[in-house]
């Protein structure tokens, strides 16, 4: 029987090892190094995957809140304009409330925009106010439209088309098109046809306070 004063102390479990590793003893003998080198050799591209989807996963969580929206139906395309430059026209009938697309650009906060407006003036022509106060900006870093704008975490490329869309002329009958708020995101802005719009139309959208808030 152990004495009673002797107090037995367990030995620290010993802690888990990779597949391939457990029958290593834990006094590393003359082939303990072979055996970890076979089991890297033959499990190390498994662990460089699982860490390179680890670093892709904290990626996408940082990038996501500020990445570029912006995409667009097939029933539009661009085409030089009636008014100048370039423009968006249906190429097909389309039916009042069809959601065309989401206007396109990586959120700013108005500080943040502001300031590359003050290096690229050119970017303030398509900036659009959201619903929460950010600004959508489809502009690279000279201040021209780009599937990737900047700067920025680098993202997915954008479809730009709808940023090409006017606003009406005199005699042009008003718009065609409205902007409304994503119900999915509060950054997003979706642009949607106000009225029956037919092949050939261009569209009209009135850029109003949200755009016009920021010249």
């Amino acid at each position: 029987m152990r004495p009673a004063s002797a107090r037995y102390r367990r030995r620290p479990a010993a802690a888990a090892l990779p597949p391939g590793l457990e029958g290593l003893a834990p006094a590393a003998d003359s082939g303990a190094l072979a055996v970890v080198s076979e089991a890297l050799a033959q499990h190390g591209a498994l662990y460089a995957w699982d860490a390179l989807l680890a670093a892709a996963a904290a990626y996408a969580a940082a990038a996501w809140p500020s990445r570029p929206r912006g995409w667009c139906s097939k029933l539009v395309e661009v085409r030089p304009s009636q008014v100048a430059g370039l423009g968006v026209y249906a190429v097909a009938d389309i039916k009042e409330g069809t959601v065309l697309g989401a206007y396109p650009g990586r959120p700013r906060t108005p500080a943040g925009m502001a300031a590359k407006s003050a290096v690229a003036p050119g970017a303030r022509d398509y900036c659009f106010r959201t619903r929460d106060d950010r600004l959508l900006d489809p502009t690279d870093a000279t201040g021209k439209l780009s599937p990737s704008p900047a700067p920025g975490l680098p993202w997915l490329p954008i479809d730009v088309s709808l940023a090409y869309i006017n606003e009406p002329p005199k005699g042009a009958g008003g718009t065609n098109v409205t902007a409304e708020d994503d119900p999915n995101d509060g950054a997003g802005l979706l642009c949607v046809a106000a009225r029956d719009i037919y092949a050939g139309e261009e569209l009209w959208l009135d850029y109003g306070l949200q755009y016009d808030e920021f010249q």
